[in-house]
């Protein structure tokens, strides 16, 4: 019998590889549960200054380290008409963290994209470009690089401060913005309702990020009277990585798998080598 996945995630458009991985095996339903909603900032001017002789010519490279920014860079890009101008964007050396944003980034049609499975996250992204550039410098305050962080409202200072202090001249643009959804324990509750008693299901934490509610709704349902850790019934609980799972244990959550890596296959295989 296929067991449930719940994602607690909003589902990757055009193609989500977290379903794609699951739905590739005959043992798991993946379910999404959006968490979030995103909305794009900015996005004349964004357009406006991709286009002008300053992102082209003067910008070194730019970072990337969400999805949600790339949707709303893509957005903008696909307003250009002109195809020398795409070209000359997609062109332009971009950082990223992780392998999925990596990916997604590639699919878009950038050319020239670093980072990703080398970067986990903002502090070694940050270590990487920063060997890039000054590998062979002894002194790297005399040197001045232009790049641009696209980035949502909510950010860590991680790697903008170590860039900034490093040297490098990093200017941050605003893409896109973040708002939690209001009915999302209610969700949760009609999927959870669905599965079957005798199924091993999972719930999957891919961030601390709009997760409050879930966490808090956990609590208050525990069936386990030791309050030193939640006991879910029918159901195992999965953490994207180390972060997340930090997150988890402070509120008396324990994952029962924690991905190596933060994809769609380190999750399926922790999840599927379980016992």
């Amino acid at each position: 019998m296929a067991n449930t996945v719940l994602l607690l995630k909003n589902k990757t458009v055009p193609v989500d590889p977290y379903e794609v991985k699951f739905n590739s095996s005959n043992n798991f339903i993946p379910k999404f549960i959006p968490l979030l909603k995103h909305e794009q900032l900015n996005k004349l001017k964004i357009l406006s200054y991709l286009t002008s002789t300053d992102f082209i010519q003067n910008v070194e490279f730019f970072i990337i380290t969400s999805q949600r920014a790339i949707e709303s860079l893509n957005n903008c890009i696909d307003s250009i008409n002109s195809n020398d101008l795409k070209s000359l964007i997609y062109n332009k050396k971009c950082y990223t963290v992780g392998p999925a944003t990596f990916k997604i980034l590639s699919d878009s049609g950038f050319k020239n994209v670093k980072g990703g499975e080398l970067a986990g996250n903002g502090l070694i992204l940050a270590d990487l470009i920063i060997s890039d550039y000054y590998s062979n410098q002894n002194d790297i305050s005399d040197i001045n690089i232009n790049c641009i962080f696209f980035t949502g409202e909510i950010r860590k200072d991680t790697l903008p401060k170590k860039l900034i202090n490093s040297g490098f001249n990093l200017t941050e643009k605003i893409v896109y913005k973040t708002c939690p959804m209001n009915d999302i324990v209610e969700r949760y509750n009609n999927n959870f309702n669905e599965l079957s008693n005798s199924d091993i299901n999972w719930l999957v934490f891919f961030s601390p990020q709009g997760t409050e509610s879930i966490v808090n709704h956990l609590k208050l349902n525990n069936n386990n009277n030791n309050n030193n850790n939640i006991s879910l019934k029918n159901i195992k609980i999965a953490s994207i990585g180390p972060t997340t799972e930090s997150y988890l244990l402070q509120n008396n959550i324990t994952p029962h798998v924690v991905a190596k890596k933060p994809d769609a296959d380190s999750l399926f295989d922790s999840i599927l080598n379980h016992h």
